[in-house]
């Protein structure tokens, strides 16, 4: 029978305004009072349970929930609970099986299914992670939350189709929502029906006139379809302090580099103060002056990379780029230095890490400069043994087994890189 005396309130009132400060421990004295106090008290169990696994301290969670049943075996909450704890031990069909008898029980909260839907879809398994969206749908066929992370899904698995279907349901469920009209535009793209596309997104225009989403996605429809010219105009317009706003201004230097306005494109990167400290910007400007010889301001760009840290998704490029360039002026001396010890940094750092495969490439590149041919050919044979399928992997390849008179192997490796990606520009050497 249980006791619902002041004291148990309070330990149980006590402990949870602990836990929501974050002091898993000071609460779970609370609640383990409770528990002594009234050993059959359920929301003591389901406050101690959650506590627990907000511990990390999921075996203890287990048993809790467990005692839990023990007073009452049909409680749906204890077998939510018990599924989350399985999906974060990776068990799914364990979960699946908790969530079962919760439903079963009267807990439907769609959150259960919603969470094995992040579960499937991080394992790559749509269908499955299709089928509990569909569980959470029947619940309410008008979810418009639930009908957007649906389409996100879709559109993540490349499942294009299915998506425009769930946005042409979204915008007719409400005309107005923009979501819906989103992820119907980018179904149209992804499905390459560039003519409707181009037609919804101009209606998107009328529709949304002061919705910044909607012109920035139109700029890129025309950049993405070649109109370059009419793209930056659109951007200009629309977006006349552009130097603001990071995604605007990284397009707006893009496209101003495809229209060879490199100074327009230089005096972007020193207005804005996001693109001054992103490698990607660097990295693009870095290229511009390598490819016309101006190795001192390419140089310059790429030491701008290096100061953003380890963190900086081209810090370890620069550890090739940086003496390519001082090469290119004639720092032959000091660039080798530079070329052997990045080779010898990047090695030591691929023998703690593996993973870092794109080091690889770097390192073997290094070593060509170098004139270290054999070794470079193995370097990059190791590389593309474990991963075959990146193009600037083969084309590095196909780069040194033509230094190295291999003219067979360099072609194989050409036509490979060009079969995984048409666009691919040559690493720079």
């Amino acid at each position: 029978m249980e006791n619902n005396s002041d004291e148990l309130l309070e330990l149980n009132e006590q402990g949870k305004v602990l836990y929501s400060l974050d002091k898993y421990e000071e609460a779970m004295k609370c609640f383990l009072k409770a528990e002594a106090l009234d050993p059959y008290y359920q929301p003591t169990y389901e406050n101690m349970g959650v506590c627990y696994v907000m511990m990390d301290r999921y075996d203890l969670a287990r048993e809790t929930f467990n005692k839990l049943l023990v007073i009452n075996k049909k409680c749906g909450l204890a077998y939510f609970h018990l599924g989350n704890i399985a999906l974060l031990e990776n068990k799914a069909a364990e979960a699946k099986a908790h969530y079962s008898k919760a439903e079963l029980y009267g807990f439907d909260d769609p959150v259960m299914f919603t969470n094995l839907v992040v579960f499937y879809e991080e394992a790559g398994d749509y269908e499955n992670a299709a089928a509990q969206y569909a569980r959470v749908m029947r619940k309410n066929p008008y979810d418009l939350a639930t009908m957007g992370k649906k389409a996100q899904m879709q559109l993540r698995a490349a499942k294009f189709e299915d998506a425009l279907k769930t946005a042409k349901t979204m915008v007719s469920t409400d005309v107005n929502l923009f979501d819906g009209h989103h992820y119907l535009y980018v179904s149209l793209i992804m499905l390459h029906r560039l003519e409707e596309a181009e037609t919804y997104i101009e209606d998107m225009i009328k529709r949304f006139p002061d919705n910044q989403s909607v012109l920035f996605d139109r700029i890129r429809f025309y950049d993405m379809t070649g109109d370059g010219a009419r793209a930056l105009k659109l951007l200009n317009e629309d977006f006349p302090d552009a130097e603001k706003y990071y995604h605007v201004a990284l397009l707006k230097m893009g496209l101003l580099l495809q229209q060879q306005k490199v100074d327009e494109a230089m005096d972007l990167v020193e207005a804005s103060p996001a693109l001054k400290s992103d490698a990607d910007a660097l990295t693009m400007m870095y290229s511009v002056y390598f490819s016309r010889g101006n190795y001192k301001m390419a140089l310059d760009y790429c030491e701008m990379i290096a100061e953003l840290g380890a963190n900086s998704s081209q810090y370890y490029a620069t550890w090739y780029f940086s003496p390519l360039a001082k090469m290119r002026m004639g720092r032959t001396e000091e660039a080798n230095n530079d070329f052997r010890k990045a080779s010898s940094e990047l090695k030591a750092i691929c023998l703690k890490n593996p993973a870092q495969v794109d080091l690889y490439m770097y390192r073997a590149l290094c070593e060509f400069q170098l004139g270290n041919l054999k070794e470079a050919k193995k370097i990059v044979e190791y590389l593309l043994a474990v991963k075959n399928d990146a193009a600037v992997f083969h084309l590095a390849a196909s780069i040194i087994y033509a230094a190295a008179g291999d003219s067979v192997l360099a072609e194989k490796h050409k036509a490979t890189a060009a079969e995984l990606d048409p666009n691919m520009v040559a690493p720079m050497i």
